[in-house]
């Protein structure tokens, strides 16, 4: 089965997985001198600011850290391939996915989410800030369990119909749709591929 369109990833999962590593190594070469600089220094007056910001700092490599190696393990689950009929969503229209699951792999549920948000500037200069709004999270697709082998992978045909999804404000000057799967598997790490998708204002 094959449909007009395969989407394509906002980033591949080598690339996600080296961005979200490079980061945690950043701000843990923050975190941790400030957190050892403190330690030797206590006693110092405001101290408990440092200890304070090299914590922050720390705390948020170790989730990164964290993050990274569980998309690694997410890797032993082969990626989902998936397929739309139309290059452009429509308000209220009917749509076919297809969805294209290697194994092997035990699932506990495979989704398909569609999701938005707005983002717009106000001030100018130093008072210029940057604000995103979501426009809601609309689920299109829900798999339930299933098992899929290495020999015939678990392949969906789906006819759906787009959501009557609310339309940016006057005051947006950004918006961004898309296409969110979620694999949720039995004895393996989760995945979410993200897949960017137009839809007709």
């Amino acid at each position: 089965m094959t449909l007009r369109y395969t989407l394509s990833r906002k980033s591949s999962r080598g690339a996600q997985i080296g961005c979200t590593f490079a980061l945690a190594v950043l701000l843990g070469g923050i975190g941790v001198p400030l957190l050892r600089t403190a330690y030797t220094d206590s006693g110092t007056e405001n101290n408990f600011v440092v200890y304070v910001v090299g914590g922050g700092f720390t705390l948020v490599a170790l989730l990164l850290l964290y993050e990274a190696i569980h998309q690694l393990f997410a890797l032993r689950t082969p990626e989902t391939v998936v397929e739309i009929d139309t290059e452009e969503l429509v308000r209220g229209a009917e749509i076919q996915l297809y969805f294209r699951q290697p194994g092997p792999a035990a699932f506990e549920s495979l989704r398909a989410n569609l999701v938005g948000e707005e983002s717009w500037w106000t001030g100018s200069g130093k008072q210029r800030r940057h604000h995103v709004q979501q426009l809601g999270v609309f689920n299109l697709f829900d798999s339930g369990a299933f098992e899929v082998d290495a020999r015939a992978p678990y392949e969906r045909l789906v006819t759906v119909r787009v959501p009557d999804l609310p339309r940016a404000s006057d005051r947006a000057h950004g918006v961004m749709w898309q296409l969110e799967v979620w694999g949720k598997v039995r004895g393996r790490a989760d995945f979410q591929h993200v897949y960017p998708i137009r839809v007709r204002d």
